[in-house]
């Protein structure tokens, strides 16, 4: 149950969110295509950018952090990291909420991870050494914002110390039956976020955290049901516990503690929001929620935006879609007429190559027929003194 300082403060919330007019009503489909996804930002929008050029963000969580991290990256921000490096990116990624706990436990020295199985995306094994947590923390430590997306609820975990695996163990580790997995409920989510802001608080008391909700599906299931349905349970475990860790600390809420609806815009307004492997979000939406991001979040310059609109009709997707693809068209049919150009002036070379070869060879020729006819003498005189040598010996 809601303590009394979030009822007081949830209290003056809603009298101001009365006296805007008509709260709380679920947009019909026209509406939901003329207010775009900035709609889905109300509550959420910082009262300024939090994110300058010299604002040091690293981005942490699912793989989809990665975009956040990249565009900051590309767009010269994050100044104060070496351009040449990858400092504003926990790559690994970490899919759990609790696998991020843990690591901040780690960094911080509230957990002994001897022993620990932790896999990087290529399988291999990464060992826990004094020197990478040392490094884990300078780097929690010196950063700004802490940019942190949330994947899954399903987990792998180690039976002897019920501690997270980052990621499926190998079939021999399995074997062993040391390793199994299960489902983290919701409470277990909301206590690792809880971990988070015990150490943040004590650690990082300047930092500020923008939480999202990754929109890329899980690729498997160790549960014995749909995929598809499997990924609905688990995001919305990680999205209930999010939502409940908000509402315990409303009074940090836009200060200290941010929420961007990435999950939201995609799933509930993209007509077409997945590519063809049904996992990965289309690089148009990646932009969309990029630019929508970077304009509220940021203090970005408009040159820095794709200034397209977030389509919510299919036909505008489909329409957003034949467009990329036109220009890919214009791209390549481009590159094919420069290419063709140079094989016009490859083949009109090697025509001009062809004929100068012909007039030589017409030339050797010519002069082989009058080398021969002015041998011909030659040749005559020798056949008459040959004659005249064997007539004076015989």
């Amino acid at each position: 149950m809601a303590d009394d300082a979030y009822l007081a403060a949830s209290g003056e919330y809603i009298r101001a969110w009365i006296a805007k007019g008509a709260p709380g009503r679920m947009p019909t489909l026209t509406e939901v295509r003329e207010q775009g996804p900035e709609a889905l930002l109300v509550g959420y929008v910082p009262d300024e950018p939090i994110i300058d050029r010299d604002t040091r963000v690293i981005a942490i969580g699912s793989c989809f952090a990665a975009h956040f991290a990249d565009w900051l990256l590309e767009h010269d921000f994050n100044r104060k990291y070496p351009r040449e490096a990858d400092d504003s990116l926990i790559r690994n990624p970490f899919e759990t909420v609790d696998s991020i706990s843990q690591i901040f436990r780690w960094a911080f020295g509230e957990y002994d991870a001897d022993g620990a199985l932790w896999l990087l995306p290529d399988r291999t094994q990464i060992l826990p050494t004094s020197e990478r947590r040392i490094a884990l923390r300078d780097r929690l430590v010196e950063a700004d914002v802490l940019i942190i997306s949330l994947g899954l609820s399903e987990i792998w975990f180690d039976r002897e110390t019920n501690e997270s695996v980052w990621r499926i163990p190998s079939r021999d580790a399995q074997a062993t039956d040391r390793y199994s997995y299960r489902m983290t409920t919701g409470a277990e989510t909301l206590e690792a976020l809880e971990t988070i802001e015990r150490l943040r608080s004590e650690h990082l008391p300047q930092t500020k955290i923008i939480y999202t909700v990754t929109p890329q599906r899980a690729a498997v299931t160790t549960r014995f049901m749909s995929p598809v349905v499997a990924n609905t349970a688990s995001k919305a475990l990680v999205r209930g516990a999010v939502d409940d860790f908000l509402r315990n600390h409303y009074e940090l809420l836009n200060t200290t503690y941010f929420y961007f609806p990435a999950y939201e815009v995609i799933t509930e307004l993209s007509a077409v929001p997945f590519e063809e492997d049904n996992l990965h979000v289309t690089p148009a939406n990646a932009e969309y929620i990029l630019d929508l991001f970077a304009r509220y979040y940021t203090t970005a310059d408009e040159a820095d935006l794709t200034g397209r609109s977030f389509p919510a009709a299919i036909d505008t997707e489909y329409r957003h879609r034949i467009d990329d693809f036109g220009a890919k068209v214009s791209e390549l049919q481009a590159a094919y007429d420069d290419l063709l150009t140079h094989y016009v002036l490859l083949e009109e070379g090697a025509g001009a190559r062809l004929e100068a070869l012909e007039t030589l060879n017409g030339m050797y020729l010519r002069r082989e027929r009058q080398f021969l006819w002015a041998l011909w003498p030659y040749r005559k005189v020798r056949s008459v003194a040959a004659r005249l040598r064997l007539v004076s010996t015989s």
